[in-house]
């Protein structure tokens, strides 16, 4: 499946691959990587990992620190870390570039519950990025 089939079938759609806790966005980037990627899941999308250890325990993936001359793919797993409201962080799919410090993604909200969708999402708080 390409990335474009990927964001058609599941625009809008609650993603919940491992059947616990909700839609939550490591659920849709688990399912991007078995249905796009077609690797082995992450180490840190265990029972007890949150999206900010994916840049800890990427298993097969290579992984770009975020820093001024980060280079980021359309396609790359997204990943930030933890804020006041939120202890897992966040990760999405690298949809399109916008700007500097703008990002097109394909991600899903755990706390709306709204189903996958695009979003501009800033660079703030940005961890990194998962490729292969």
């Amino acid at each position: 499946m390409t990335l474009t089939t990927f964001m058609r079938t599941y625009k809008g759609q609650n993603v919940d691959f491992d059947g616990t806790g909700g839609a939550q966005c490591v659920d849709l980037v688990r399912q991007y990587i078995k249905d796009v990627k077609d690797l082995p899941q992450p180490p840190a999308l265990g029972v007890n990992g949150g999206a900010k250890d994916l840049i800890k325990k990427p298993g097969v993936f290579n992984v770009t620190l975020n820093s001024a001359d980060a280079d980021y793919s359309v396609g790359d797993i997204l990943v930030w870390g933890p804020t006041k409201t939120n202890k897992y962080g966040h990760t999405a799919i690298l949809a399109g570039i916008y700007n500097t410090k703008y990002f097109w993604v394909f991600e899903q909200n755990g706390f709306k519950q709204n189903g996958a969708q695009y979003e501009l999402r800033s660079r703030e708080g940005l961890l990194g990025c998962l490729w292969k």
